[in-house]
């Protein structure tokens, strides 16, 4: 095994010992958090989602180095869309309506038309 930079080993130790210090000076607020998560993570029917961080930033042109502690909730509401191609013109695909289409399964033929499927496919959200 590889023996560890004493600079490095230094930074680790000291960094250890405060994230101990952070997580207990913000026990309270981070206790508060992760109630929260959980609560809207319930109401909303979502698994909860909580992060806690630890940063060390070295600044090596001052020969420092800071220990960051942060919290978070993950919150998010979304909706996506399909973009339409402006490159492609929308078939006319009313028209065929009224077209005869025949559905062959293992059990023998289904008889129906274009528009009755489109109706169907709208009805169920798949328009």
């Amino acid at each position: 095994m590889k023996e560890q930079n004493t600079l490095l080993a230094s930074i680790a130790n000291q960094a250890a010992d405060d994230l101990k210090a952070l997580i207990s000076e913000g026990n309270d607020d981070i206790l508060t958090a992760i109630h929260k998560m959980q609560s809207e993570a319930q109401a909303q029917d979502a698994k909860p989602k909580f992060a806690l961080g630890f940063k060390i930033a070295w600044d090596m042109d001052a020969g420092t180095y800071s220990c960051d502690l942060s919290w978070t909730l993950k919150q998010s509401l979304s909706t996506s869309h399909q973009l339409e191609d402006l490159n492609q013109s929308a078939l006319p695909l009313d028209k065929f309506d009224d077209c005869p289409v025949t559905i062959k399964t293992a059990g023998g033929e289904v008889h129906t038309t274009a528009g009755k499927i489109k109706r169907v496919a709208a009805k169920l959200g798949n328009d």
